[in-house]
């Protein structure tokens, strides 16, 4: 026969154990939507996507508020896999939005540039009037 302190040791494990196991649902999704798919989220924001990467900002924003509608619902493995296709729109929005930005800027130097130089008078260079023979031979003898 067992002892009673290792019986009462043996309870208080399964207790854990099984306590573990009933709040997975709960702790993944404070891991997955709570922080992960929020700061994705808040990235893509930083970076500018609604303006540069309007679709994947919108996706990632309702992703991310359908997770959490889920998790209200005690719901957690949808609303955990909801929080990760918000995480990896959140991501590819952001890719999209900075590469976009980073082309705008330097368009927006290119002309800059141009527009600087033209003021000055350096390196314009002066359109090229092309000489285009306007009679054209047609066959037939017309």
């Amino acid at each position: 026969m067992r002892s009673s302190s290792t019986t009462t040791l043996l309870l208080f494990l399964l207790s854990l154990t099984l306590g573990g196991l009933v709040s997975c649902g709960p702790v993944e999704y404070m891991g997955q939507v709570g922080v992960k798919a929020s700061k994705a989220h808040s990235a893509l924001k930083t970076a500018q996507g609604e303006t540069y990467s309007p679709y994947e900002y919108w996706s990632a924003k309702y992703y991310l508020e359908r997770a959490r509608h889920k998790a209200g619902y005690g719901d957690y493995q949808d609303s955990v896999r909801y929080g990760k296709k918000s995480q990896k729109m959140s991501a590819r929005g952001k890719r999209i939005a900075l590469t976009k930005r980073e082309r705008r800027e330097e368009i927006r130097d290119v002309e800059r540039e141009a527009a600087s130089r033209e003021a000055k008078g350096e390196g314009v260079e002066r359109p090229v009037k092309l000489k285009m023979d306007v009679t054209s031979k047609r066959k037939g003898g017309q």
